[in-house]
């Protein structure tokens, strides 16, 4: 009888799940190290066509051809069909040929430009109506110079009569009128001084009114601009000259355009999660995509008949 040496031990799978990253060391012959993935949620995966690598999120496990179990509990493991995150190579080829995919997006986008063009007429019709601050402004100066006519509170000298009935007192008649004149003259100025203030709120108050609309205005335009969103980039005449070149040689397939509007790309594993930790593949494109497609939809009418 042979007893098994440390170099022929077996260690038990990795299982890798979905979630987020969890990585353990495990010390191995010669002090070597391997990175055993538990959980990961993302990958980088390339485009071959394109040749293009981008990081993505993993979604789900879609087939494996070595077990139905695997597909269940969303095991990675090497050579299985996923799903994942197609906008990094969306907004990619959107930036290299100038065009957005997925015919849904493209429609989208038609009717938001616009409904945005009526909207901005209807917006910038507006602002000439919005005149109103200044009738308002001169509404209020009007009605605040009333009180200015009013301001003939110089009837309290007619209150001067007091000053008659202090004749009979006979008692230096001369100084008391003289006392009691000059303050109705200084009340008088003190009605202008009061008087001033009230027109300067007015205008205060207009110049406010202006700046909060023109407030408005920039806000608006802001907020339309963002909604642009893409429209907004400006891009230089050699840019797009180089865009329309590439996309007269570009043809995409028709398989990855619908999986591009659903915003989900079938990829396949091509590392060891258990092994080296990490979670790489390649997105499907011709003839390999079909094979897998027919295998899914079978799979599916399979699992419909059963149920």
């Amino acid at each position: 009888m042979r007893k098994k040496r440390k170099y022929e031990m077996g260690r038990p799978a990795a299982m890798t799940k979905l979630g987020s990253k969890r990585i353990h060391l495990v010390r191995g012959r010669g002090a070597n190290l391997k990175h055993r993935a538990l959980r990961l949620n993302t990958g980088n995966f390339s485009w071959g066509s394109e040749s293009v690598t981008r990081k993505t999120r993993i979604l789900a496990v879609v087939y494996n051809a070595s077990n139905n179990e695997l597909v269940r509990t969303n095991t990675l493991v090497k050579n299985s069909i996923i799903q994942i995150d197609a906008t990094p190579f969306r907004l990619w080829h959107e930036k290299r040929y100038g065009s957005s995919i997925g015919k849904k997006k493209k429609e989208g986008t038609k009717v938001a430009t616009k409904g945005d063009t009526k909207a901005k007429s209807s917006k910038e019709a507006k602002p000439a109506k919005e005149a109103k601050p200044a009738k308002e402004a001169k509404a209020k100066s009007k009605k605040e110079a009333k009180p200015a006519k009013s301001a003939k509170p110089a009837k309290p000298a007619k209150s001067a009569k007091p000053a008659k009935e202090a004749k009979p007192a006979k008692e230096a008649k001369p100084k008391k009128d003289a006392k009691e004149a000059k303050p109705a003259k200084e009340a008088k100025p003190a009605e202008d001084k009061e008087a001033k203030p009230v027109k300067d709120a007015t205008a205060a108050a207009a110049t406010t009114t202006e700046t909060k609309d023109s407030k408005k205005s920039k806000k608006s335009k802001k907020s339309e601009e963002n909604k642009d969103g893409e429209e907004s980039t400006k891009k230089s005449r050699s840019v797009i000259a180089k865009q329309k070149k590439r996309a007269k040689r570009h043809t995409l397939e028709q398989a990855l355009e619908d999986q591009f509007s659903t915003g989900r790309l079938y990829a396949c594993i091509s590392s060891r999660p258990g092994q080296s930790g990490r979670c790489d593949g390649y997105v499907l494109e011709g003839k390999e995509l079909e094979f897998y497609m027919k295998k899914i939809h079978q799979k599916k009418k399979g699992g419909a008949k059963s149920s």
